[in-house]
């Protein structure tokens, strides 16, 4: 290839990065710009979609309006498992209350990609961390993060690890029970995956969760007191948590 054709090529990659990067600012202050109580209309959360891109593994809108609706229900700190448009979108809504969240990404090629973005943003204190897959046993989920004592999610948004990580996203439970609230509600998307419907299966098996409302494409859960988890089940973990290496 000529200089002048990587040139041209080369033009073209900044121009499209710098409209990318003018959408989503204007996708996100259309979010910020929203009074307290306020959720961001169906068409503001499409934009957003549209300017961050990723289209195809991002959340679909629905799951967007019920994250939204959800944020203005409940109280307390939030947690996201996996990043991506929900991130950004969360960073938006708790922006002027500085409401506690804490997202797990596992790659670090991505998670990279994530932290630029939040600072472009203007969001480069929100706290997203990169963790590795790790074996707990029976299934791999994310590197226990490090939290300080006390600290309870009253939300959990969870659209990770990937569903052909083993054991889907059913460590969710088994490893943060201890920093869930009671009545912790987790809004899991991919519900009409046949790997998410037995994470839910099992979750009720093991834990004190009901389902209490949800579509094709995600399903709201509700974690019903500290207790679990029930009295007979079986324990998963077999093992203590080791390294899953993590395909590039």
């Amino acid at each position: 290839m000529s200089f002048a054709s990587q040139w041209v090529v080369r033009a073209r990659h900044v121009a499209s990065a710098l409209r990318r990067d003018l959408a989503l600012r204007r996708a996100v202050a259309r979010v910020r710009r929203l009074r307290a109580g306020d959720a961001p209309s169906p068409s503001d959360l499409a934009r957003l979609r549209a300017a961050f891109g990723n289209d195809g593994w991002s959340a679909g809108v629905p799951y967007l309006e019920e994250l939204c609706r959800l944020v203005g229900q409940t109280h307390g700190a939030i947690l996201e498992c996996g990043s991506g448009v929900t991130t950004l979108l969360l960073a938006a809504l708790t922006e002027s209350d500085q409401r506690p969240v804490l997202a797990l990404e596992h790659l670090p090629d991505w998670h990279a990609r994530m932290r630029r973005d939040l600072f472009r943003l203007g969001a480069q204190g929100f706290d997203l961390r990169c963790l590795p897959l790790a074996s707990y046993g029976a299934f791999d989920w994310y590197r226990r993060p490090l939290l300080p004592p006390g600290l309870l999610f009253s939300l959990v948004a969870c659209d990770g690890p990937p569903g052909q990580t083993r054991g889907g996203r059913y460590g969710l439970l088994e490893v943060m029970s201890d920093h869930l609230a009671d009545e912790c509600v987790i809004l899991l998307d991919d519900a009409q995956r046949e790997s998410e419907q037995q994470v839910v299966r099992r979750w009720k098996e093991r834990f004190r969760v009901v389902e209490t409302h949800g579509c094709e494409r995600y399903v709201a859960l509700l974690l019903r007191g500290k207790e679990a988890p029930l009295p007979g089940a079986a324990d998963p973990r077999s093992a203590p948590p080791r390294a899953v290496p993590v395909a590039p």
